[in-house]
């Protein structure tokens, strides 16, 4: 009496030797009846996903599936750091670029901290603009301004206060137009 035997249900894309599977089991070589062999970074009964931290199974990859290559510092979870279709990471908050390996415009200093990346915090009239150097923080100082956030003053230079300088204008006396003090306009 032969029996009849349920065909293979492997996925010709993930595994190997086209989606043949194990006809027979055999513990001391690792082979049970009708188990699928999947390729090096496939996982799953049929081998038709790719295993965590790969993407864009296909059948020309003799592994299956390339690796997602995101820089740990920049993803949120690691169990899953990438898309599995496209190959894109998912990046923390502050991160950006393909492979969450950059620190988005206002933020530097990549790291393992929950956001990715800190602000620059430049100083308002310091620095001329928010932005900074993605490795130091350094921010682009005004003249005769030094430090990381453009806050301290140059040694040799003081940073004078709004009142400092005292204008005309604030003990001005209202002249006539005709007041001989005035300079003689030439319009003629």
């Amino acid at each position: 009496m032969n029996a009849l035997l349920p065909a293979c249900d492997c996925d010709p894309v993930g595994s190997l030797e086209g989606g043949v599977c194990d006809s027979h089991t055999n513990l001391d070589l690792g082979m049970i009846s009708g188990q699928c062999r999947c390729k090096a970074n496939v996982r799953g009964t049929r081998c038709d996903d790719c295993k965590a931290g790969y993407y864009g199974l296909s059948q020309s990859d003799p592994l299956g599936c390339q690796p997602c290559n995101c820089d740990p510092r920049g993803i949120i979870m690691m169990d899953a750091p990438c898309d599995q279709i496209s190959g894109d990471c998912s990046c923390k908050r502050y991160v950006t670029g393909r492979y969450c390996n950059q620190c988005l415009p206002e933020y530097w200093g990549l790291s393992n901290n929950l956001g990715g990346c800190r602000p620059c915090e430049c100083d308002f009239g310091g620095a001329f603009n928010n932005r900074c150097m993605m490795d130091s923080g350094q921010c682009d100082c005004r003249r005769n301004l030094i430090g990381r956030q453009c806050s301290d003053v140059q040694p040799g230079y003081f940073c004078a206060p709004l009142d400092y300088y005292k204008y005309e204008a604030e003990e001005a006396t209202g002249l006539s137009p005709t007041d001989p003090s005035l300079p003689v306009s030439s319009a003629a």
